[in-house]
């Protein structure tokens, strides 16, 4: 999975200003990764632990904007109601939840408990990024595998325009609806407009997941300059 490299202006164009963030985990190199990954995005560290109960206090006493957890060692149950306490203590603290397990029902306790995204340890850097800035836009970042498709089905890249396809992979690739709309010389309307066709045409409800979609598929990309290589891998994908 890849995602194209926008610049530390493009990734923090959503992120307030100044921004701080509590990590916690057990495992200090991904602490350390995730410390390199936020300065990428002028986020600054307010402390990296890993004590659940410490970084409690922290969140309290320091309010940052965004808190980055991983509790590998505890059970789903558990983990849904740490985030569950934590939002609680901080309500405008933006929750994320990082783990290195794809278990279904995990992933929905801890959304379900307030996290704003479930970021798989596996992912590249770049993807990270992307999913942090999603999640200060107030929308949940979540790779899935595709639907099975009954034998002779349509694939639903087949379903949808080149304009669909276009909006699709740059939404995908982290540019707002203003950016599409620059790029690609249309209005923001129009965009919302197609991106509400695409949404119904892939069986999602919002762009993060048609954008994770488009990920899984190969079809994200962030700049104008990728379109002509766009076109012809989706042209490949219906013949």
């Amino acid at each position: 999975m890849v995602s194209p490299r926008l610049s530390p202006t493009e990734m923090g164009a959503v992120l307030p200003q100044p921004t701080r963030a509590l990590l916690l985990d057990q495992q200090p190199v991904w602490l350390d990764a995730l410390e390199r990954v936020l300065g990428e995005l002028s986020i600054q560290v307010a402390a990296k632990l890993d004590d659940p109960g410490a970084a409690l206090d922290v969140l309290v006493d320091e309010r940052p904007a965004l808190f980055m957890l991983a509790l590998e060692y505890a059970d789903g149950s558990e983990e849904a109601e740490y985030v569950r306490t934590a939002r609680a203590a901080a309500k405008e603290t933006i929750v994320l939840v990082c783990s290195s397990r794809r278990d279904p029902i995990r992933i929905r306790r801890v959304l379900e408990a307030g996290a704003a995204a479930y970021i798989l340890k596996t992912l590249s850097e770049e993807d990270v990024r992307c999913a942090i800035r999603l999640a200060f836009e107030r929308t949940i970042y979540l790779f899935a595998p595709p639907p099975r498709r009954r034998l002779g089905e349509r694939r639903p890249e087949q379903a949808l325009t080149e304009r669909e396809l276009e909006i699709l992979g740059l939404v995908a690739g982290g540019r707002s609806n203003a950016e599409v709309a620059r790029m690609l010389w249309v209005s923001q309307a129009t965009v919302k407009l197609h991106l509400s066709h695409i949404y119904g045409k892939l069986g999602v409800t919002n762009r993060t997941a048609a954008g994770a979609w488009a990920h899984d598929h190969g079809l994200a990309t962030g700049s104008i300059d990728m379109l002509p290589e766009l076109r012809t891998r989706v042209g490949s994908a219906r013949s």
